[in-house]
């Protein structure tokens, strides 16, 4: 993700406006506005750690801040994901390099529809992060007939609604879309798994179609973060587009990050998350390289 569109990201999710965060790091705001939107440079190394103090961004970030604009990270950003190294150490040795050709081309799908200012949202319902509320998203899975993200995001919804009748309006997260540049390094990185390309994409639906799956629901976009339960560490990035309040956004992220912490604070979750990826990873088969 380039600095400027990453300065916007943290910045929305702060909640902090632009005329604030140049108060705080004396900053011109014309330029600051326009290192947004990609018109001028990052600033030095100095003044980007000033930024991220004040956004109140956690290492991880603050060095994801950094690595964007090519500056040397404070701390290695994969420093502390033992999880991830054993489960790609794992995979090659029982697999050699096919392991990671398989990680790296197994993207995951998403689905927005949206009925009436109200968007689809659904509790995951496999372990270990079931009961977490986000939009209908998976990884391909060529046994089910997945050969594309695109394939998932469909399979999905009509596993959500039946045999209904659905139109592909168009990806949202490819460049020049809204969502192009979601991220989903930190969320992955911090359950140990390998961060996959995620496609997310509008979905149109008959209108007379009604919900046969449980625990999912439409909801007014403002209302997602009365949702009771876990809410999906990526949610606050794909609801941007549609919440204007920068308070609900950095609502939504800090109810991910909570997440996040209940989560990865259960004694057995890592060796839980590396069965997951380890059956996940071994059910799925692709065409070799060549």
């Amino acid at each position: 993700m380039e600095f400027g569109a990453l300065l916007r990201q943290y910045r929305l999710k702060s909640g902090v406006t632009l005329k604030k965060l140049t108060e705080v790091v004396s900053i011109d705001n014309t330029y600051l506005s326009k290192i947004e939107n990609n018109l001028r440079s990052p600033p030095k190394r100095n003044i980007i750690i000033e930024i991220a103090k004040a956004l109140d961004l956690n290492p991880v970030e603050t060095d994801r801040f950094l690595l964007s604009a090519s500056f040397a990270p404070i701390k290695s950003f994969y420093e502390e994901n033992f999880l991830l190294a054993d489960i790609l150490y794992s995979q090659i040795r029982k697999k050699g390099m096919k392991a990671i050709y398989e990680i790296i081309n197994r993207p995951m799908g998403g689905a927005i529809v949206i009925r009436n200012n109200k968007i689809l949202v659904k509790q995951i319902s496999t372990s270990p992060i079931k009961g977490v509320w986000a939009i209908p998203h998976g990884f391909v899975n060529p046994k089910e007939g997945d050969k594309t993200a695109e394939d998932i995001a469909c399979r999905l919804i009509v596993k959500i609604f039946g045999q209904v009748k659905l139109k592909i309006v168009k990806e949202l997260t490819r460049e020049g879309e809204v969502l192009q540049n979601i991220d989903t390094t930190d969320y992955f990185m911090k359950l140990g798994l390998f961060p996959p390309i995620f496609k997310i994409y509008e979905i149109q639906i008959e209108k007379k179609a009604q919900i046969k799956s449980p625990n999912t629901l439409f909801i007014p976009f403002d209302d997602i973060i009365n949702l009771s339960g876990l809410i999906h560490p990526l949610l606050y990035q794909i609801m941007q587009p549609y919440i204007k309040d920068p308070r609900i956004i950095k609502k939504l992220y800090e109810r991910g990050q909570e997440t996040i912490q209940k989560l990865t604070g259960k004694r057995s979750f890592y060796l839980d998350m590396k069965s997951f990826a380890d059956k996940r990873i071994s059910k799925i088969s692709f065409p070799p390289v060549g």
